[in-house]
Formats: structure tokens, sequence, C-alpha cells
């Protein structure tokens, strides 16, 4: 069984070094080469991304065949999990977690 907040944890990590170590990265390209190496280098990495990132989408699309059909009974999936809790303190926490992409920040 996957622990969501190891997960949660490692991710996070991922994200903070990526985000400390791209500029650094991107710095040492632009002053070991040069300012058109550097741009280039950038596009080369983006194509590849956007390759790499569609590809696996694809992927989970074709493994998950029931991303293929869209819910048109009106009320999400994760709704409907959330009316399926019995406990009122993990219903409420559901029913949070649902409305918060709709609360303005």
């Amino acid at each position: 069984m996957v622990c969501f907040s190891d997960l949660n944890a490692v991710t996070r990590a991922l994200d903070l070094l990526s985000k400390v170590l791209a500029p650094l990265c991107f710095g040492v390209i632009l002053s070991a080469i040069s300012l058109a190496a550097g741009a280039v280098f950038i596009a080369a990495w983006n194509v590849a991304s956007v390759v790499l990132e569609y590809a696996l989408l694809i992927r989970v699309y074709r493994l998950v065949p029931r991303l293929a059909f869209k819910d048109v009974s009106g009320e999400s999936s994760a709704a409907n999990f959330c009316a399926s809790q019995t406990g009122v303190v993990t219903r409420r926490v559901c029913v949070l977690w649902v409305q918060k992409p709709r609360r303005a920040v």
C-alpha cells in the first residue's frame, strides 16, 4: 500500500531540489559555453520534455480505459466518494477537499 504522506514528502523534496538546481545548471551552461548555446540547450530540453510528457500521458490514458468516458451524471466521482464516507469528520474533510479547487485563494 502506498503511503501518500511519504509520496508527498518525496515529491515536495524533488520539487524544491529542482527549483534550486535548475537556475544553477542554466547559469553554468550560459557562463561555460555561450548565450546561444544555452538557448539551444533549453529549447532542446523543452522539446524533449514535451515529447516525454505526452508519451506518458498517452500511456496512462491507454492503461486506464475509464478516462475515455465522460461522467454525464452531473456529479463527479469525488463527490460520490465523499457521499459514501461514513464518519462525520471523514465526510467533512472529503467535502472540503472536493470544494478546494473552487475556492478563491
